[in-house]
Order: structure tokens, then C-alpha cells, then sequence
């Protein structure tokens, strides 16, 4: 009889988790802008909503700003003469940066005036994330840093790492659950890092032994975990990890592209994007378990274009920016 009842439950969740959020309509990817002035560098895009999107572009010593201003249009906000390397907006107004040799950086005014946050650290961050008033930066040498307070202060957390790890992506359910993924290089090998926490972070577990097939030998470069509580780690491997149970558990799922990917993002529990190296875009129309070559129109030259950042608002709207300075959007025709 327990049987049963867990059965039902299972079939129950899962009809919740992939049930219709409305019929699914695939859309188009098109550029919609290039700026070559930082081709090859680093470019992240954020939207708070429709009309409140960031788009930085930075190289080595330098990053520049800019907002969505109009129907595909973006103005210049503020040039920074230091690298950061991923931003967080928790509203149109409130948000943050953080950058090489420990830079973290707050803004209230939706972009044009920051202010400086000491981090305590001189290490490189590459991700930021905030639930609520908490709020989590990593980067490299294994560092983990948490803020109680909205940004204003942060603190070290401690890992059970006995090496140093370069951390490249942290996501959270809610302000206990969330998971942080990161590698190392050693002599000349790649090792996987999957870190799991249940209390915001005062103690953190390592499930990279949970991936089942036992392959750690990749970089994950990106993770995230929708409304569902479901995670997916994407990475150089061109394969996506997802987990249904909180990491006991890492299924691989084969998206047959022999190129990694760099980003991964589910703007509906059951529909998801990952984006890569050399123009790969995929979807996933059932939470994850499987995934197809999403339709496009980009020009014959966007096999050359390595995907690097995705943003959608929704399954019928998104962004993408490319290492080369392009813009893309997607769309559904109405």
C-alpha cells in the first residue's frame, strides 16, 4: 500500500513539474546586434524583466556597462578600468558585480552609481547570486563567500576541499539549498567539483562521486536550479548533468555535440537552454531529460560563434550574447 501511495505521489509531482504551462511554441534566434569593439573577451547579460536588462563586455583590465534602452538597443551606463566578471540584479534598481582580485561591487540606481563592498579576499570571483538578503560569491582557490545583509558584508565559508579549486557557478533554491561547481588542472588533467549545501552554506558536502558513470575529467562552467528543486551543471564536456534528488544522484545526459558548453538556463521548470562553443543552442521541453538542436535563423557564419551567456524571460522570449560581440534574441512570432 506505501508503494502505491509513493507511486502516486511520484506521478503526481512529475505531471506537476512538466504539465502544461501553456502550449509550447518554438521560436527564432536572430542577431540583433554587434559590437566588436571587445571581440573574443568576456560578455554576460542579466534582465530583471522585459524592459531592465544589463549587458557587460570587459577584457583583461577593463569593463564597460550598458542597458537595454529600446526595442534592441543598448546604451553605454558606466566603464569600469577593472575586469568583473558576472553581475546579479535582485530588482530594476538593486544589484551587483564582482570581478578580478576580490572586487565586489553594489548599485541601487539600476547601474549608474557603485559602491565598493570589502570582500576580505584578493581572489578572482566569477559568480554571484542572491536569494532574498542572502547572497553567495565564488571564485578562485576554493573561495566561497557569503553575505547575510544584502551585500554589505561578506565572510569566508569553510569547504571540505583539501585542494584549490577555481569555482565558476553558484545557484540556490533558497536561501539554505544551493550547490557550487568548480575544477582543477593537474598535470594536465581536468577534475570536476560538485559542492552541496542544506544550510546556507555552513557546511558544504562534496557529490562529485555521485555522478553516476563515475566521469569527473570536465570543467563545469555553469549551474543552475529551478523552482522544481531540479539542478543542471553544464560544462566543457558538451554533456548536461541534472539531478532529481538533491545530488545523490548525477545523471549525464548526451547532447551529442562534441563542443562544451558555457550556460545553461531554465526560465520554466520543465523548459531549459543550454548554449556553447561554435553556435550550439539546445533545448529541453521535459525538464532535462532530453534535449534537441533548437531552430534558428542565424546567419551562415554563426557556426563560428561561441555562445558564451544566455538570459530568457520566458519560453518565447530571450537573450544570448556571443565572444564576438553579437547580440542575440529570441522570439515567437505572434
Amino acid at each position: 500500500m506505501q508503494k502505491k501511495i509513493w507511486l502516486l505521489a511520484a506521478v503526481l509531482f512529475f505531471s506537476f513539474l512538466v504539465g502544461n504551462s501553456g502550449a509550447f511554441r518554438d521560436g527564432k534566434w536572430q542577431v540583433i546586434s554587434k559590437d566588436t569593439t571587445y571581440t573574443s573577451k568576456l560578455n554576460r547579460i542579466f534582465f530583471f524583466d522585459a524592459d531592465h536588462g544589463w549587458l557587460m563586455q570587459a577584457d583583461s583590465n577593463q569593463s564597460v556597462l550598458k542597458r537595454k534602452c529600446g526595442q534592441n538597443k543598448w546604451c553605454e551606463l558606466r566603464t569600469f578600468n577593472h575586469r568583473y566578471n558576472e553581475m546579479f540584479f535582485k530588482t530594476k534598481f538593486l544589484g551587483w558585480m564582482v570581478g578580478n582580485g576580490g572586487l565586489i561591487v553594489k548599485t541601487t540606481d539600476g547601474g549608474r552609481v557603485w559602491y565598493s563592498k570589502k570582500s576580505h579576499s584578493n581572489k578572482d570571483l566569477l559568480d554571484i547570486v542572491f536569494v532574498k538578503n542572502h547572497g553567495w560569491a565564488v571564485g578562485q582557490d576554493s573561495t566561497i563567500l557569503y553575505s547575510s545583509d544584502g551585500g554589505e558584508n561578506w565572510l569566508q565559508q569553510s569547504t571540505p576541499l583539501k585542494a584549490n579549486y577555481t569555482l565558476t557557478g553558484v545557484s540556490f533554491l533558497n536561501h539554505k539549498t544551493g550547490w557550487v561547481v568548480g575544477f582543477r588542472i593537474r598535470k594536465s588533467k581536468m577534475r570536476a567539483l560538485i559542492l552541496f549545501t542544506k544550510n546556507g552554506g555552513q557546511r558544504w558536502f562534496s557529490q562529485t562521486d555521485n555522478i553516476v558513470g563515475g566521469n569527473p575529467n570536465f570543467i563545469p562552467r555553469d549551474v543552475v536550479v529551478t523552482d522544481a528543486g531540479w539542478a543542471y551543471i553544464a560544462g566543457s564536456h558538451g554533456d548536461v548533468l541534472m539531478t532529481t534528488d538533491e545530488g545523490k544522484t548525477w545523471q549525464t545526459k548526451d547532447l551529442k555535440l562534441g563542443s562544451g558548453l558555457n550556460c545553461i538556463h531554465f526560465p520554466h521548470a520543465r523548459i531549459g537552454w543550454a548554449v556553447g562553443d561554435i553556435g550550439r543552442i539546445r533545448i529541453t521541453k521535459d525538464a532535462g531529460f532530453h534535449w534537441e538542436n533548437q531552430v534558428s535563423t542565424l546567419p551562415p557564419q554563426a557556426s563560428f560563434f561561441d555562445i558564451v551567456d544566455i538570459y530568457m524571460l520566458s519560453p518565447e522570449e530571450g537573450y544570448a550574447v556571443t565572444a564576438y560581440g553579437d547580440i542575440l534574441k529570441y522570439s515567437v512570432e505572434q
